[in-house]
């Protein structure tokens, strides 16, 4: 498991708007070589929701490495 916390600033929204202050907790559970769950949740200091939270799955894709390549070759090359 991966932990992780953030504190960020927002620019205001409108021109005599106020800006804001947030923070965020979350972390990633690898739940097999292929499937880990992606977390986060957290609220601003000053204004806005008393909570953010979002939940995903994130899906890996086996054989392919940066550039659309599996094993050495372009995945659009013909053999």
């Amino acid at each position: 498991m991966k932990l992780g916390a953030e504190v960020f600033w927002n620019s205001k929204k409108e021109a005599d708007g106020r800006f804001d202050i947030a923070f965020n907790v979350g972390g990633e559970l690898s739940l097999s070589d292929r499937y880990r769950l992606l977390f986060s949740a957290g609220r601003s200091f000053r204004e806005g929701p008393n909570l953010t939270a979002y939940f995903g799955l994130q899906i890996i894709l086996k054989g392919l490495n940066k550039g659309g390549q599996q094993n050495g070759k372009l995945l659009s090359e013909k053999n």
